[in-house]
């Protein structure tokens, strides 16, 4: 087995200190990074949706834009809130808005 081991390259011979050294720096670090890529990501989701939004509504004309958007949307939030979405340039408590 020493001969066999003693013929390899030396990458492969470091792989076992790679692997321990990567397996102590999770076992002491690993929660914390875990957790902060979680946060990141969470709080990437509302720009990232916006953005989406503003790429929709500049492909296509406004109208079919708040249908595409209403529809991803009816996923997500409650089905009132996606029937006031859907209702053209007007809100749900009845006050007439002009988003154009």
């Amino acid at each position: 087995m020493r001969d066999w081991w003693a013929a390899r390259h030396a990458p492969t011979k470091a792989l076992s200190h790679v692997l321990l050294t990567a397996l102590r720096i999770f076992s002491r670090y690993g929660s914390r990074q875990s957790a902060t890529l979680a946060f990141h990501s969470l709080f990437s989701v509302f720009p990232l949706t916006l953005l989406v939004a503003v790429v929709v509504s500049g492909l296509l004309e406004p109208a079919v834009a708040q249908e595409q958007i209403a529809n991803g949307l009816s996923r997500l939030l409650p089905a009132e809130t996606v029937t006031c979405l859907r209702k053209p340039r007007r809100s749900c408590d009845g006050k007439a808005y002009d988003f154009a």
